[in-house]
């Protein structure tokens, strides 16, 4: 059964062969064991290496490459799709996003299958994106609704959040593209040990997002951070992510907080995961999410973890750890009301236990059983 897979992900060419991201280059990795080769709608991009990347020239049969977005809505795209798309193959549209519309709106009309995967809440991503996102943010919802109204297989990451905000009407799971290891019993011992040795004023928080994209809400951290520190708790942020550190510098200058935070820039997973190991907080302060991979990993680190009333993010911990959104205020009364030894450990036993149902083998179990039924069901159909 052949897939077709739309995304606003660009792909990466170097040298003839086109690489992707580790996070969307392993879900690519996925359909392909299961399917076998995709067709790719997205945009490509010349890169002069590939590091960090992994080669996905092997996964695809064919990318129909979009120069810009706004090409998608020219008759000369829709041509493009009809002669390069089988009527017989199921398409993958994966939300939020305006290129899956397009290749939703194409199915429909050829009476074609329809996965559709949510990723995130299309209303937050684009509502806190920019202030042009806030005139799209309606749109994107309401076209999100549409494409699960009318899905014949879907995928959500959260358990129930974007379930109710985007219901659907067929067979569904819930299965986040989280990537981790069943740990031993090891690491929270020493998780504990580093708790019992802190002191508790003076902390170590950290961060795992693009530090010029403001859903993020970083600054809101560098707040509560001047905040505690009249309180006579001294913090070190440690912000993990790519992008323009500009905004956030300024910010921090402006709370007179700077000394007190390090941009430690894109790192691989095996850093993030030791820089994990030697902070003593996670905190995802996010005004847009699904359900966020960032707080899973440190989970299973054992991490006492701390985020905002978003999306999945209180699926995963425990309602005393979440705080309102944009409300620095409330990120400090949450820090203070759990900063106690006993509480730590607690925490820290409760999150990595949860952490064990998203393991890497649970999910693409999970995953790889509903693709089987999947062509199974089509299979039959076509006998």
């Amino acid at each position: 059964m052949h897939v077709i897979i739309a995304t606003d992900v660009s792909v990466l060419k170097f040298n003839n062969k086109f690489y992707l991201y580790e996070a969307f280059g392993t879900i690519l990795f996925r359909y392909y064991q299961s399917f076998g080769k995709v067709t790719l709608i997205c945009r490509e991009k010349n890169i002069n290496n590939t590091r960090n990347l992994i080669d996905i020239t092997n996964y695809i049969d064919n990318i129909i490459s979009v120069k810009h977005l706004l090409d998608i809505f020219k008759n000369s795209f829709t041509e493009e799709l009809k002669k390069n798309i089988k009527e017989e193959s199921m398409v993958v549209v994966r939300c939020p996003s305006i290129m899956s519309i397009k290749l939703f709106e194409f199915a429909k009309t050829k009476k074609m299958k329809i996965y559709a995967e949510n990723m995130c809440d299309a209303w937050d991503s684009y509502w806190t994106h920019s202030f042009v996102g806030k005139f799209i943010a309606p749109i994107m919802y309401l076209w999100t609704k549409r494409i699960f109204a009318h899905a014949d297989y879907a995928l959500y990451v959260t358990n129930e959040y974007l379930q109710k905000r985007y219901p659907c009407n067929c067979k569904a799971i819930s299965a986040s593209n989280v990537k981790i290891n069943d740990n031993s019993k090891e690491v929270l011992d020493q998780r504990i040990n580093k708790i019992m040795e802190m002191n508790l004023f003076q902390v170590t928080f950290m961060t795992t997002a693009n530090v010029d994209n403001k859903s993020k809400g970083q600054e809101y951290v560098i707040s509560a951070i001047s905040k505690l520190k009249e309180k006579g708790i001294e913090v070190i942020y440690y912000l993990v992510g790519g992008g323009n550190t500009a905004y956030l510098k300024h910010y921090a200058e402006k709370k007179g907080v700077n000394n007190n935070i390090v941009f430690l820039g894109q790192l691989t997973h095996t850093e993030v995961l030791s820089w994990l190991d030697k902070i003593d907080f996670y905190i995802q302060p996010s005004l847009q999410e699904g359900l966020p991979r960032a707080v899973i990993e440190a989970m299973s680190r054992g991490c006492p973890c701390f985020g905002a009333k978003t999306a999945g993010i209180p699926e995963l911990i425990n309602q005393a750890c979440v705080f309102k959104r944009k409300s620095s205020n409330d990120i400090v009364t949450i820090i203070l009301n759990n900063l106690n030894k006993k509480n730590l450990c607690n925490l820290a036993k409760e999150n990595f236990n949860k952490a064990k149902e998203y393991t890497e083998n649970i999910l693409d179990k999970r995953r790889e059983l509903f693709y089987q039924e999947i062509i199974n069901e089509n299979c039959k159909k076509t006998d």
